[in-house]
């Protein structure tokens, strides 16, 4: 037996229970979100960020593709917020009564952008899983 295997035996008998996962992947999902929204002035930005997500994560498959949805949830509040400032704030919506944009269309738009944020997001996350996966082999 190895001095690293009697380490990581010793460290396994002496630690209590583990975090919980759940919260783990909540953790590296914000963070991962906090990212992207960080880099947000350059192109795919939210991909980074999802592989900062999955990296985080340590390629645990599926836990690192829900930690990659919280990232790109995160992602999406400052559109959001961006949004909804525009919107509201009469000095900033388009002037007069022929440019009223329908509220289909704001929804359709969100919605796809949603999409788009999330979508990416989950790719860097799996991205950055496959890394993680790579390094460590």
């Amino acid at each position: 037996m190895s001095v690293s295997e009697q380490a990581s035996e010793h460290r396994e008998s002496n630690s209590g229970p583990g975090p919980n996962p759940g919260l783990l992947t909540l953790r590296n999902g914000l963070v991962g979100g906090i990212v992207a929204v960080l880099l947000s002035v350059l192109p795919l930005s939210t991909v980074l960020g999802g592989g900062v997500t999955g990296y985080l994560e340590r390629g645990r498959g599926n836990q690192g593709s829900a930690a990659a949805v919280v990232a790109g949830l995160v992602a999406f509040v400052p559109y959001v917020l961006a949004g909804l400032y525009v919107g509201l704030t009469p000095s900033v919506s388009p002037p007069g009564p022929a440019l009223v944009v329908s509220p289909g269309l704001v929804v359709a738009v969100a919605g796809f952008a949603l999409v788009y944020v999330v979508g990416l997001s989950v790719l860097g996350g799996l991205i950055g899983g496959y890394v993680y996966d790579e390094h460590r082999s």
